[in-house]
């Protein structure tokens, strides 16, 4: 199968209408040039076009140890380019490496080594280009077109390395790591780079299939177990993944570990002292809809990393690379463009932001634009920052203190004032402002006399919690449950808190209250609606190849086969079958899938998965059975067993992933031998109004047979979620969504009319 992504960049190539960048702009009063900024300085700028791209992507950084020049290595779609920053208020643009095979693809990677850049691309057939970066100090008419010096693709054993999502560099050992690849299930591809113009191919880890991103290290940190030894901090799509990678003919596996609120992990870094590691996620801020998120590990015991916590900033851009250098991380976050923060309490998860750069003025939100990655590692303390569709801004942190500008920034505690940096800040006791540490206006903290009481003034001060009344100097405030007003303790107007009546929930699209369902059932809303237990009829609907013709005719992902049975239950696939079934349904946090499934031969793959189009873009996946391919879960579900019997599986899909798809997909994904089959039965998709995940509130009461055969079978067909008894005498029992068979000389009725009681649903 043909590996894919779970999301692709949105909306690349927006104009930018912006603001006329002036190099060497200082940050004041909130801006540079035009740009949202705080205690970060704008220095210079080269936009796409001076360099000849149409988008951009990574970037990482080089200094001559010769001449001490400082360049960008910055990546484009179609090529990498070389820009002299060591005057960074006049960038020159000293020349290009045109992608090899003149390809192109919205990933690139490169890192460095013993002066030699090492690039990657997603493109097919790109491998990896090595390039001779001593050979941009010679360049006297920029820019000129450079060739790459070496180029490397062949692994041995008839295996090429075809396209990579990113490079890993650990520049002491001397080994690169493709991860994202073609090569080892996507995991780490091990390359020796020792002699940069001859890589050799060193081994492969996949035990945990397709890494994302990783920083791989000559362990220093405190685990004495691993001390000295090469290991790899894998962002793996939905865990970190430590691997010892000292033996590079047998990398193991240290630890695998989850999180709380995890949608795609997708990189992170080291401290300095390798105890703490920061990761990034690339899903949660637009699927969980909180605001941009950095999540805190404690690594000192790399066999069980302890999950701290995590860092919320005050906007909701989606976060995607970060790097740390000393005290500090610097975070490119798309929208929100560079982020600084101080990391120097990281042991109690606190970090603090200290300066940003935004490049994107017009909006902060969960959308993939601008800032794509930084490099903070120059001596000269500048910062390089690659924007998708602007291009290279060079940019530097003021660490001076900010205690004469008359705004309240840095590090102080008010204006010029507090902080390490600044002047204590003077009492505030005759201002007629509550400031400072006041607990009242000029009293109360610190520095300024007691609060008397104010419960006589017409406020609302001091710690009252209404107006003269309440907390610890006034009368207790009366309950306010009839005036219009949410005030008092209410939890909305005239209602809730301990004096007032329970508030109805019924309209705010939450599960709350007492509901047993979003804005229904319970004491309070109307009944929830019946649950629709009617499983799909395969004999009536279309069943459509899910192929990819973006890959040409030939070269998709189905070539499999499918049969109807069981009068439309059931869908048999056999051979390398992908199969869409249009279901047009849009899930909510209620919604459960139910099915029953069975393999009598493994492929490669078998799951369920949702998704829009017929080009193999799926959005959500849930993975059953036999992944040999290390395509990571999506999902935490059940799996198969591999009995050969079927199985039956009940997934509250909605407590993963909401949203309207057009399609569900059903695999038997056998590349190799196009021999495995799944078979799927009974599938049904409800809202599940009681969360009992049973489909169960519309039970009928009779099942009546007009003048039954005495001799064969006859189908009644019936469809509920509740135990059906056919006959009393009998005492045999059919489970939900079985069909009745009557059969001469077994459970053959004794009337012309045949009645099945229905049992109560639990």
């Amino acid at each position: 199968m043909n590996h894919f992504k779970l999301f692709g960049l949105c909306c690349i190539g927006i104009a930018l209408s912006f603001i006329n960048i002036q190099a060497q702009t200082p940050c004041s009063g909130g801006s540079a040039g035009g740009y949202p900024c705080d205690n970060v300085d704008l220095i210079g700028y080269m936009s796409l076009g001076d360099m000849g791209c149409n988008e951009a992507n990574d970037i990482w950084g080089w200094t001559d140890p010769v001449t001490g020049k400082e360049y960008a290595i910055f990546g484009c779609t179609d090529r990498t380019t070389f820009i002299d920053i060591s005057t960074p208020t006049n960038p020159v643009f000293i020349g290009q490496l045109i992608s090899h095979n003149n390809s192109s693809s919205i990933w690139r990677d490169m890192k460095v080594y013993a002066d030699h850049a090492f690039i990657v691309s997603e493109a097919g057939g790109h491998g990896m280009q090595v390039f001779d970066l001593t050979q941009l100090r010679n360049v006297s008419s920029p820019p000129v077109s450079f060739s790459e010096t070496a180029f490397y693709n062949n692994l041995g054993n008839g295996v090429t390395l075809s396209n990579s999502h990113n490079i890993v560099i650990n520049e002491q050992s001397g080994f690169a790591y493709t991860v994202g690849s073609n090569t080892c299930s996507g995991g780490l591809t091990t390359i020796d780079i020792s002699n940069p113009t001859n890589p050799v191919f060193a081994g492969c880890f996949e035990q945990d299939g397709y890494t994302h991103d990783a920083q791989c290290v000559s362990y220093i940190g405190p685990d004495g177990t691993y001390a000295g030894k090469e290991i790899c901090f894998n962002s793996n799509e939905n865990t970190l993944t430590i691997v010892d990678v000292d033996d590079k003919t047998d990398m193991t596996q240290i630890s695998r570990t989850g999180y709380t609120g995890s949608r795609y992990a997708h990189q992170g870094w080291l401290t300095d002292d390798h105890e703490y590691f920061l990761m990034n996620d690339e899903l949660d801020e637009s699927n969980n809809g909180h605001n941009t998120r950095t999540y805190i590990w404690d690594v000192r015991d790399l066999d069980n990393p302890v999950f701290l916590g995590y860092y919320e900033a005050a906007v909701g851009a989606i976060d995607h690379n970060l790097y740390i250098k000393g005290d500090r991380a610097y975070l490119a976050n798309y929208r929100s463009g560079l982020r600084i923060l101080d990391i120097s309490d990281v042991s109690n998860a606190n970090l603090t932001e200290v300066g940003y750069f935004d490049t994107y003025p017009s909006s902060n939100s969960s959308q993939f634009n601008s800032a794509w990655s930084s490099y903070p590692y120059f001596a000269s303390e500048n910062i390089i920052i690659s924007d998708i569709e602007q291009g290279l801004f060079i940019v530097k942190f003021n660490t001076s203190p900010t205690c004469n500008d008359g705004i309240l920034n840095g590090n102080e505690t008010d204006v010029d004032c507090g902080g390490p940096d600044c002047p204590t800040c003077p009492p505030t006791c005759f201002d007629g402002i509550q400031n400072g540490d006041e607990t009242g206006v000029d009293c109360g903290g610190s520095t300024c006399s007691a609060c008397v009481p104010t419960c006589t003034d017409g406020l609302q001060n001091g710690d009252e919690t209404g107006v003269d009344c309440g907390g610890s100097n006034c009368p207790a405030c009366p309950p306010t449950c009839t005036d219009g007003v949410q005030n008092g303790n209410e939890t909305a107007i005239d209602c809730g808190g301990p004096d007032c009546p329970a508030c109805p929930t019924c309209n705010d699209g939450i599960l709350n209250g007492n509901e047993t369902a979003i804005d229904c059932g319970g004491s309070d809303c109307p009944a929830c609606p019946s649950e629709d237990c009617t499983p799909y009829d395969f004999a009536n609907i279309t069943v459509e190849s899910y192929d990819s013709p973006s890959l040409g005719t030939g070269n998709g992902n189905d070539f499999g086969t499918y049969t109807v049975q069981d009068n439309g239950a059931t869908l048999y696939m056999t051979g390398n079958a992908w199969k869409a079934i249009e279901v047009n349904y849009t899930v909510t946090p209620n919604t459960v899938l139910q099915f029953d499934f069975r393999s009598t031969v493994p492929g490669e793959i078998h799951e369920v998965s949702f998704g829009d189009g017929l080009d193999f873009n799926l959005a959500q996946r849930l993975f059953l059975y036999f992944n040999q391919q290390g395509v990571g879960n999506n999902y935490n579900i059940q799996t198969y067993t591999g009995s050969g019997n079927w199985e039956a599986f009940t997934i509250p899909i909605g407590s993963f992933f909401t949203g309207t798809f057009q399609y569900m997909v059903l695999t038997a994904d056998d590349d190799a031998n196009a021999v495995a089959d799944s078979y799927f039965r009974n599938m049904v998709i409800y809202e599940d109004y009681n969360n009992n995940l049973m489909c169960d509130d519309s039970c009928p009461a009779i099942i009546s047979l007009t003048n039954p055969p005495v001799n064969g079978l006859y189908h009644a067909g019936l469809e509920v979620n509740c135990n059906t008894t056919v006959d009393p005498s009998s005492n045999t029992t059919f489970k939900a969504r079985d069909i009745i068979k009557l059969e001469s000389g077994f459970n053959t009725p004794t009337s012309t009319n045949f009645e099945a009681s229905i049992e109560a649903c639990q």
